[in-house]
């Protein structure tokens, strides 16, 4: 048996990417894998999807008695993938002798035809994620131990079910395949994190700032208010779309769903906003283009452009929030994050309630300005 995998291993498909590869060899009813990876924590590989949701994933990682601890996941969108109802693969002796470069290597088997709802089958057409860490799981004997967010990630296509004498030992000297992910060198949690801390600025600073000048401070400022006003708005819809681009580029199609009730509202408000953000950016052009300083009114579109930014502000607002808990949704979140959100809502709110009863709230009508009548 072990010379009948041997001439198999000579006789299988293989793409490497960044000291990792991954060998596919068919044998009869099953299609075996086999991982050589540089990364010391743990390596698995999705068959079926070119995203994590719908994606069935196969893990390992080195245990405490140097063998190795192999688990079935089954991918949920952009959350930790959870332990497989079945767990299909299993371990084999090494198809490719371990490379020297290689800190982990390991084999697994699974069937090529699958009748599960939760497994996907191994095709000639099946697309395939890879995934690395540095870090070991929390407990690296347990099949159910948590782990942490990947370091790397590639997406790629492989044909599985052929074999093609394409075998070249170490990772340096082998062309690689199929399309790495664009943002791979990016580690999943720093994206999160770049995004997170980009919305906060964007919406539960920057907002605040430029509705307090443009509400209570036109006549201290002048016509300066509406320099600051579109500078500080205008950077914030710059954020807004930058930072939804980078979830977008990092995360595969479809981009605006997730797996959960949760996340899927977090996600479609988020797009809401981004949408409606060019909307309130054309208000506030056309509003400033049809500006009358004779005007005995306030014309519909500039009602419009304050209340839609405003609704815009709530909305985010509240998103900002969902977005917190979803990226602490394995953990409670932190006291100080709860502590520095607080802080600048609180703030916020003195800083406007010092400007509607103290400044007081002034529009353009006429030849002066006037206490706001809304």
């Amino acid at each position: 048996m072990l010379q009948f995998l041997f001439i198999q291993s000579l006789l299988a498909a293989k793409v490497c990417y960044d000291q990792v590869c991954v060998i596919a060899t068919p044998v009869k009813s099953q299609t075996c894998f086999t991982i050589h990876s540089a990364y010391e924590g743990w390596n698995a590989i999705g068959v079926g999807s070119d995203r994590m949701s719908g994606s069935d994933i196969v893990i390992g990682w080195q245990n405490s008695t140097f063998g190795t601890t192999l688990v079935n996941l089954a991918g949920k969108g952009h959350f930790r993938p959870q332990i497989n109802a079945h767990q299909v693969a299993y371990l084999v002796p090494l198809f490719d002798p371990k490379p020297e470069w290689s800190a982990q290597s390991f084999s697994f088997c699974r069937p090529t035809l699958v009748e599960k709802d939760s497994l996907n089958p191994v095709t000639a057409n099946s697309k395939y994620i890879l995934a690395v860490s540095n870090t070991l799981p929390v407990n690296v004997d347990s099949s159910s131990s948590s782990f942490g967010y990947h370091d790397k990630r590639f997406i790629f296509d492989l044909d599985a079910t052929i074999p093609t004498a394409y075998i070249v030992h170490g990772v340096r000297d082998s062309p690689p395949r199929g399309n790495p992910d664009p943002t791979a060198s990016i580690p999943y949690d720093q994206i999160l994190m770049m995004h997170g801390l980009s919305m906060v600025f964007a919406w539960l600073i920057a907002p605040f700032a430029g509705i307090f000048i443009a509400r209570y401070l036109k006549a201290q400022l002048g016509h300066s208010w509406y320099i600051a006003h579109k500078l500080i708005m205008g950077l914030v819809g710059i954020i807004t779309v930058v930072s939804v681009t980078l979830v977008a580029m990092y995360y595969s199609q479809p981009h605006f769903s997730n797996s959960t009730l949760v996340g899927n509202i977090h996600v479609k408000i988020g797009l809401t906003v981004l949408i409606l953000v060019f909307v309130q950016i054309l208000l506030g052009i056309v509003s400033n283009h049809l500006f009358d300083k004779d005007r005995q009114s306030v014309p519909w579109w500039d009602q419009t452009h304050w209340w839609l930014g405003r609704t815009l502000l709530v909305l985010s607002v509240f998103n900002v929030f969902l977005g917190i808990n979803l990226y602490y949704s394995d953990s409670s979140v932190p006291g100080f994050v709860n502590l520095i959100c607080g802080a600048v809502l609180g703030i916020a709110l003195c800083a406007f309630l010092y400007g509607e009863f103290v400044l007081g709230a002034t529009i353009h009508v006429g030849y002066k300005e006037i206490p706001d009548q809304e």
